[in-house]
């Protein structure tokens, strides 16, 4: 398949395609996942972006209280059976808490939950961006796109990462980054765990020191208005390798 991507631009497909020059990376490096081995990084800021959406009126309003997101992502109710942890046990678990729990849920898992606390506000499909703004601390399963989304905020999380995927490697970063408490490695999770995980991050200095330092690092990285520059440059160089004829490419074109 990558052979007839090359065709369009009038070059032949060559082993080097399989691996590439470099790997554009939106983690700064004390978050990075695990370097390949001779693989150049190239950084990146993560820019987010939730897709066209209506953006709630109580969502525009600062909160009263400490508003606390719970989003277990939409791919382990769509593709992989189901959350792996126990929500309404968790929702219970908060509920005397001082604290506003807006907890995204999709409409077929919030049917199931019966009763919530008076502190909890489940919702369907949100922009995240939006809600990370007015966040003191989150809840999540791991995911990228959530992870970075709050980071970008200095949003300090509890992470209850899936063990399939890559959620595990990017809880780990941020742990290490000081700005998350990862649960899970070594037993079940439930309401307790979790409810003891946010009272920390809700008052512990230190947690929202490291996800604001995670922000800083993430707001340093080229934008990609920055980056089309340092594109160029790349692909001059590779051009004058002797490794790169495919990337001679076509009069006019930039492979």
């Amino acid at each position: 398949w990558m052979g007839r991507h090359a065709a369009r631009w009038g070059v032949e497909f060559r082993e080097r395609m399989t691996r590439g020059y470099f790997t554009l990376d939106y983690l700064p490096e004390p978050l990075r996942l695990q370097d390949a081995p001779g693989v150049r990084y190239v950084p990146l800021r993560y820019i987010p972006y939730n897709g066209r959406a209506v953006v709630p009126d109580w969502l525009l309003t600062p909160p009263e209280r400490p508003r606390v997101c719970l989003t277990l992502g939409t791919s382990a109710t769509e593709r992989q059976g189901g959350y792996s942890v126990p929500v309404k046990d968790i929702l219970e678990s908060l509920a005397d808490l001082d604290a506003e729990i807006v907890a995204t849920l999709p409409d077929a898992e919030r049917a199931h939950l019966g009763t919530l606390p008076p502190n909890v506000r489940p919702i369907g499909f949100t922009p995240l961006e939006p809600l990370a703004r007015t966040c003191s601390a989150v809840i999540n399963h791991g995911g990228a796109g959530t992870v970075l989304t709050m980071l970008d905020h200095g949003v300090p999380q509890v992470i209850v990462p899936r063990m399939q995927f890559d959620e595990k490697f990017m809880a780990a970063g941020v742990e290490r980054a000081g700005a998350a408490l990862v649960l899970g490695a070594r037993s079940a999770v439930g309401g307790r765990e979790v409810r003891e995980a946010v009272i920390r991050v809700l008052s512990d200095p230190a947690l929202r020191r490291g996800a604001a330092g995670a922000r800083d690092l993430m707001h340093a990285l080229p934008a990609p208005s920055a980056f089309v520059d340092t594109l160029v440059e790349e692909v001059r160089a590779a051009r004058r390798t002797k490794d790169s004829p495919h990337l001679s490419g076509t009069p006019g074109h930039t492979p």
